[in-house]
């Protein structure tokens, strides 16, 4: 199993967050703290306070404890306060690993707290029944780290701006910084690989020929 998790966390005037560190225990008599391997942690929009990170190799139907601090050039914070949670029961069976159904690649200039130009990946994903997409890595090969991608927004009928969005089905989207260097020497092609996980697992990661728009 696998959990996303998410907090917030203003940056510091003068000396922003530069990374995290994870521990989680079970919920249970006598259970230690363990450091946790997050796949990725990364903003949840570009500048902004909001953060994500996955949890991977969790047990089902477990109760699990959280906790996380932040580091800054003037050193690490508190541990923040526990937070509790549950992974669901193995999903019934046959329920298969979700797939890719499609990928597009953008050339873009710079988002707001990224310097220089980059790659705006779209992904198309299928849902298995009984156990959708959890999280999407996404990367440019031989350019980029593995990103992890968020789930595309649609605004609710009627609402205001911001507020009341419905998430878009089976539509993932991941901002790929490159230099322009790098991104005119891809020639207009690249390839994309992504990994995506659900309660089954994580999918094996199998690179796509692209053009890049």
């Amino acid at each position: 199993h696998a959990l996303c998790l998410e907090w917030a966390v203003p940056d510091p005037e003068g000396a922003p967050v530069w990374r995290f560190e994870l521990q989680v225990k079970k919920d249970a008599a006598f259970a230690s703290w363990q450091q946790v391997a997050c796949a990725d942690t990364t903003r949840r929009e570009a500048g902004g306070p909001g953060w994500r990170s996955l949890l991977e190799c969790l047990e089902a139907a477990t109760a699990y404890r959280v906790v996380v601090r932040a580091y800054s050039e003037v050193g690490w914070s508190e541990w923040s306060q526990e937070s509790l949670f549950e992974t669901s029961s193995a999903p019934p069976s046959p329920v298969g690993p979700p797939a890719v159904a499609s990928v597009s690649a953008e050339a873009c200039d710079a988002v707001v707290g990224s310097p220089g130009g980059g790659l705006c990946v779209r992904l198309s994903l299928v849902d298995p029944d009984g156990a959708p997409v959890l999280a999407c890595l996404v990367r440019c090969d031989g350019a980029t780290p593995f990103v992890l991608a968020k789930r595309e927004q649609w605004p609710q009928p009627g609402g205001s701006p911001g507020v009341g969005r419905l998430r878009a089905p089976g539509r993932w989207s991941a901002w790929l910084p490159l230099p322009a260097a790098a991104l005119a020497g891809l020639g207009g092609r690249c390839e994309i690989s992504a990994r995506i996980a659900n309660a089954v697992g994580w999918t094996r990661c199998e690179p796509r020929a692209v053009e890049i728009r």
